[in-house]
């Protein structure tokens, strides 16, 4: 064998292993985005059954407090009316009016969610976007008012994320 051939066969062997070590790193960098990428679509798929269960927590709480076809079949009034709060006229329209807008807010947010929940709807929308969905319908029910608006992104996080039960503490 001449020299000039022994050179070739030495430049082609490291130039295969450097192919082979590069297809090596590569494809252990593409499996390692691939789980990445898994594991974060998993943790999303969490963060939106997690707030699909909160917000139909809410729910349910606010019907069984607002359930009825008029404001004086729901038992926030039956509680107001058993404290007396039929005897003071000046404030018995006021609650009759905003237990009225509650219902129909709450009719409306029923109706939202079966959206929500609807996969024709659905299927459509990116899981961010689900996600972003069901957010801003929890926020809508546990408030709008200054202090949650005030909230850190650490103290919004926190509230999308905690688990409550809320039935018995409202009634």
């Amino acid at each position: 064998m001449d020299l000039p051939s022994l050179n070739s066969i030495i430049l082609i062997t490291i130039l295969a292993s450097s192919t082979t070590t590069a297809l090596a790193v590569g494809s252990y960098l593409y499996l390692r985005t691939q789980v990445g990428m898994k594991q974060q679509r998993a943790r999303l798929e969490r963060h939106l059954r997690r707030l699909q269960r909160l917000t139909s927590q809410l729910l349910n709480a606010c019907d069984c407090l607002l359930e009825g076809d008029s404001p004086e079949q729901s038992a926030l009034y039956h509680r107001f009316k058993t404290h007396g709060g039929e005897y003071y006229g000046d404030i018995c329209a006021e609650v009759r009016k905003t237990l009225r807008r509650g219902q129909g807010a709450l009719q409306a947010a029923f109706a939202l969610r079966q959206k929500l929940i609807d996969p024709a709807v659905q299927q459509h929308r990116s899981l961010e976007q689900q996600i972003w969905d069901w957010e801003m319908l929890y926020a809508a029910l546990v408030g709008q008012g200054e202090r949650i608006q005030n909230l850190t992104a650490e103290e919004l996080r926190s509230l999308f994320s905690r688990g409550m039960v809320i039935i018995p503490m409202l009634l």
